[in-house]
């Protein structure tokens, strides 16, 4: 009896973990124009979680209308990444389709179909995760998009910026631990995502 009593207990106590739940709102900003959305929600704890990740943004440049539309999703078990993928649109066409997964210790990525090895050590942080923990003291984070690691810069008091290629950059600001705002910036254009 005790024995199926403590199952039982262990059972809940595993289902309420998985059960907690986050969810944060960002709006998109173009030219200081709200232009789209973003929604981040993370099922479970720090150390294992779900992330999901819903953006959409639509707006005109130079008589182009632009819609960008993504979706990302990263599972952490035990702080280390076990899968994420990456789906981003322009316009309906696939800009990125990549997955990222270990198996047997070793990170192999499928990108656009081809897959290949991913030379990293443990991931323990990504762009998902950092959307919910602020960096502090890390020196690199996964990028699921570019399938290597990345340097993040601590540029002022909670706030980061990590350099990508072609001069591109994303930036984030932090208050009370939580990612407050957002800046992405290409040599093309530059979106900010603030809070709700």
């Amino acid at each position: 009896m005790k024995k199926y009593l403590l199952i039982a207990i262990l059972a809940l106590t595993v289902q309420f973990v998985f059960a907690q739940s986050q969810s944060h709102t960002y709006d998109v900003f173009y030219n200081e124009k709200n232009v789209g959305k973003m929604l981040i929600t993370k099922t479970g704890n720090d150390m294992d979680c779900v992330i999901k990740l819903n953006f959409t943004a639509s707006f005109n440049v130079v008589l182009k209308s632009i819609l960008i539309e993504g979706h990302e999703e990263a599972m952490f078990e035990k702080g280390i990444l076990k899968y994420s993928t990456v789906l981003r649109k322009v316009n309906g066409k696939v800009r990125a389709n990549k997955q990222t997964k270990i198996a047997n210790g070793v990170y192999s990525a499928i990108d656009e179909g081809t897959v290949q090895s991913v030379d990293v050590p443990e991931i323990r942080s990504n762009f998902l995760s950092i959307l919910f923990l602020e960096p502090v003291g890390r020196q690199h984070i996964y990028a699921d998009n570019l399938l290597q690691n990345v340097k993040i810069v601590n540029k002022s008091a909670h706030t980061y910026q990590i350099p990508l290629r072609n001069g591109s950059y994303n930036q984030y600001t932090y208050v009370n631990g939580k990612c407050a705002a957002i800046e992405l910036s290409t040599p093309f254009l530059k979106l900010k995502l603030k809070r709700v």
